[in-house]
């Protein structure tokens, strides 16, 4: 019965799509990159299909990984992943409904390129193509980050002195004010210490 279900999925979907960010070409598509994993023919991906699927594409998980990506698109928590699951990794994939670290996201990009026409290499090429897109665009945004932090740390720092030269000018400045007295005190001591012979 299994068998039969994911054609009948397939026929339902081609004349009531709920995913209608889709087309019925892309669906067909996603279908055929679906078959090419489901290595038994069951019409479901297991965790080992899901396995061998990332390991192909390049992007192995580690079996903690494998679980969370069947788990966080098992709608019907049957812990395998049925057609109209895998094309909701798609659909999250295009909503940013999936975190930058999701190894769900990961196959939605990795599965844009055919890997039977560009083979293995030519993936592999793909994906480090894409990694290096990746990083640079991290690289600039750090970059970016760390000097909208420093130019702010340096207006703050700019404020700061302000604020000291405005408090310095509108505070009263302590002056000495001398009498003459003293002052003529201050003076002649002055001169006692010109006139004292260098020793």
């Amino acid at each position: 019965m299994a068998k039969n279900q994911p054609h009948h999925e397939l026929k339902i979907l081609q004349h009531f799509n709920p995913f209608e960010e889709f087309d019925n070409d892309e669906i067909e598509k996603y279908k055929q990159q679906f078959d090419k994993f489901d290595v038994n023919g069951d019409h479901v991906l297991d965790f080992m299909e899901l396995k061998r699927m990332m390991e192909i594409l390049g992007a192995p998980q580690t079996h903690v990984q494998l679980k969370n990506m069947i788990q966080e698109i098992d709608s019907d928590f049957d812990g395998i992943i049925n057609f109209t699951e895998f094309l909701l990794i798609f659909k999250k994939a295009r909503d940013g409904e999936l975190s930058s670290d999701s190894g769900l996201l990961t196959l939605a990009r990795m599965t844009s390129i055919d890997v039977s026409q560009a083979g293995v290499s030519g993936a592999k090429d793909f994906f480090e193509a894409k990694a290096k897109v990746l990083t640079d665009s991290n690289l600039a945004r750090r970059a970016s980050n760390a000097s909208s932090v420093s130019s702010v740390e340096m207006k703050f720092k700019d404020k700061e002195k302000q604020k000291v030269l405005e408090k310095e000018k509108d505070e009263p400045k302590e002056e000495i004010i001398l009498g003459e007295e003293e002052l003529e005190e201050k003076k002649e001591a002055s001169d006692k210490e010109d006139e004292k012979p260098a020793e």
